[in-house]
């Protein structure tokens, strides 16, 4: 790191863990440039209806679905996902959870789902290549993970027009908006995942307010043109420093 003339971190999280890590001091953050990553957010757009979407995907059309897009590893945090879902479920019987994605800890996850007597909410759909469909069939993104240096899945979501539940983590904060575009929850606390979604399965004109606002601050922020200027205006400045 301190052979570099210069460092781009895709978050502010991520910038101060490296500096921290590291060992490199304050005066450090001069040669470090906060540059978010960006999606294309004219192809991640809704453009099919849930009834649509949910066909195509054989999910039933009359529940309302909480989703998640990832790895199945302890870094995403499923494990408090599922922890969560008895008390989801108490209050709303009929919800689904979807969970497409692969990983080790797929077989870990339905046997807790299991023993917690949440397996008929839960369904482990497994890799899907078609992520804007997949996006497009939900009602509530929820990402429950222990470590995010960003949370491009959770831009994604928000691009496609879906409240988000999210852990208060790494550079997570700095996408998702408390009570604008989603909300946030300790991380590894399964009661405020469940409070959370709880909340918003409550009120359909907050996930529908708070799905627009994350698809307002998506094309504002999280743009791959926005990206892609950035990184070559400060590319410029540096060799113009240098020569």
């Amino acid at each position: 790191m301190t052979a570099l003339d210069h460092a781009i971190a895709v978050s502010e999280s991520t910038r101060k863990d490296w500096i921290q890590r590291c060992g490199l001091g304050d005066d450090y953050r001069k040669k470090t440039t906060v540059i978010y990553n960006g999606i294309d957010v004219d192809k991640v757009s809704p453009r099919k209806s849930k009834q649509e979407a949910r066909a195509e995907l054989n999910l039933p059309t009359d529940k309302v679905i909480i989703g998640s897009l990832g790895r199945l590893d302890a870094a995403k945090g499923y494990e408090y996902l599922i922890r969560a879902l008895p008390k989801v479920i108490a209050a709303f019987p009929d919800v689904l959870v979807v969970i497409a994605g692969r990983g080790s800890l797929q077989v870990s996850l339905q046997q807790w789902a299991v023993e917690l007597g949440v397996d008929k909410n839960v369904l482990f759909y497994g890799f899907t290549s078609d992520i804007n469909t997949f996006l497009e069939s939900l009602d509530i993104y929820v990402q429950p993970s222990l470590c995010e240096a960003l949370g491009f899945g959770i831009i994604e979501a928000s691009a496609m027009k879906l409240p988000v539940v999210a852990s208060d983590i790494g550079g997570i904060p700095e996408v998702v908006v408390p009570g604008k575009t989603g909300l946030l929850a300790p991380v590894k606390d399964s009661e405020s995942i469940a409070n959370h979604l709880i909340t918003l399965l409550q009120n359909e004109p907050l996930r529908l307010n708070m799905g627009e606002a994350g698809r307002q601050q998506a094309v504002a922020k999280f743009t791959n043109t926005e990206m892609a200027s950035r990184t070559f205006d400060l590319y410029h400045q540096i060799l113009r420093a240098g020569s």
